[in-house]
């Protein structure tokens, strides 16, 4: 996409725009130029053409004859509303707000999106053609934006795939499974993670990480950070063997942000009982160290991820709740786990699944919405960290997600 007055967009300033609607001659291909007074479905239809080709700027505050009359109904919340409640999928974006002629101009930047088609909350699809948005009505279009969106899920799938875990005979006879979970994020701007990655401070995470474990790695992968606990070996209940690729419990953060981790499902000495416990812990270690590199913002610029989870089982296993320190809380387990056997019989997990079946969830704006969850840097983590094999085989879980 090309940029207004040559300028990248984090060095964009008010002159630029000014300099900018005088070169300019009418709209064009990239640029659409809207009064304050349009309507957020107009808005919306803008944005779906710009993120079905490939991507412009519309500047709010702007009359046709490129006057700026400025923005007074229309705001960077506005915006960001109409964007989320009226796009779906919700397209990579940003706003940036100007003050010229002592008014005010909102220039929004619309990326080409990567999972076409980009609908509007009336049903429609629409596309750029010279300088205007028109709905697509060719099913041959159609099917080139569907096959993107494919080939698009085809690339996330790979980048967040992680190595099998199967039965072998360096197989520890105490792993059962595993479960695996990973996200692609889309944010609207650079993370600080991205800016400070070859250059971050881990001491405050180390410090985190020791209060639980004394066997740990963080290293650096190519573009990704590779968070591993536990020895370079693994414990078969008799001995000490060398441990298989993704015999571990790991989490990867890759340089977009996007993660991909596992937690083993491990028993009991000599039994098939798995700690459900441990899995909960692991995942609310995950989330910290995730949020401790992201920063108090991250929520601001977050845009949407694509998200799956899948439970391998290698044997079949029964999960159960560890103990407690507090001896109340021992009790209240033991209490739902003769609930549990009353009710549904032994608890047996045999098989393996994956979240969604096929494809990835999609978590943005909407779905919070939708579900009438407050969108905040908290329930985002919890969001993006939490997995519905938490409470494996549990009808009723007595637990919660943290």
């Amino acid at each position: 996409m090309i940029n207004i007055n040559n300028k990248t967009w984090d060095k964009l300033n008010a002159t630029d725009i000014q300099e900018f609607l005088k070169g300019v001659d009418d709209e064009t291909f990239f640029f659409e130029f809207k009064k304050d007074d349009v309507d957020t479905k107009k808005v919306a239809e803008e944005i779906s053409a710009f993120a079905n080709t490939y991507g412009g700027y519309i500047l709010l505050g702007v009359e046709d004859d490129k006057s700026i009359s400025g923005c007074h109904q229309w705001n960077e919340e506005k915006v960001h509303t109409v964007i989320h409640d009226c796009i779906t999928p919700t397209p990579t974006f940003d706003i940036k707000k100007f003050e010229i002629e002592k008014e005010t101009v909102i220039v929004v930047k619309i990326e080409e999106g990567n999972a076409p088609p980009y609908i509007t909350n009336k049903g429609k699809i629409y596309e750029r053609l010279s300088s205007g948005s028109y709905v697509v009505k060719s099913s041959e279009k159609l099917s080139q934006m569907y096959h993107k969106r494919e080939e698009q899920l085809k690339r996330v799938e790979q980048k967040l795939k992680i190595t099998r875990l199967s039965e072998g005979v360096s197989l520890p006879k105490n792993i059962f499974g595993c479960i695996d979970m990973g996200f692609s994020i889309t944010t609207s701007e650079i993370t600080d993670f991205q800016k400070n990655f070859n250059s971050i401070d881990f001491s405050d995470i180390v410090a985190f990480i020791k209060e639980t474990f004394s066997q740990f790695s963080i290293s650096k992968v190519g573009r990704s950070y590779m968070f591993t606990f536990g020895e370079a070996k693994v414990s078969n209940g008799q001995e000490q063997i060398p441990s298989r690729c993704g015999m571990h419990n790991f989490m990867e953060i890759m340089l977009d942000g996007s993660v991909k981790c596992r937690v083993l499902l491990i028993a009991d000495t000599g039994s098939s009982d798995v700690n459900i416990n441990a899995t909960v812990c692991f995942l609310a270690i995950y989330r910290r160290i995730y949020e401790k590199l992201f920063g108090d913002d991250f929520d601001k610029i977050f845009i949407s991820a694509l998200k799956y989870e899948e439970l391998t089982v290698i044997n079949q296993f029964t999960p159960y709740y560890g103990i407690y320190d507090e001896d109340d809380e021992e009790e209240i387990y033991n209490n739902y786990l003769s609930k549990h056997i009353e009710k549904y019989g032994n608890n047996l997990v045999v098989e393996g699944n994956r979240i969604p079946k096929s494809g990835f969830s999609e978590i943005d704006r909407q779905k919070f919405d939708e579900a009438g969850i407050v969108f905040n840097k908290d329930n985002l983590l919890r969001e993006l960290f939490v997995v519905e094999h938490y409470n494996l085989g549990y009808i009723d879980p007595p637990i919660k997600e943290d």
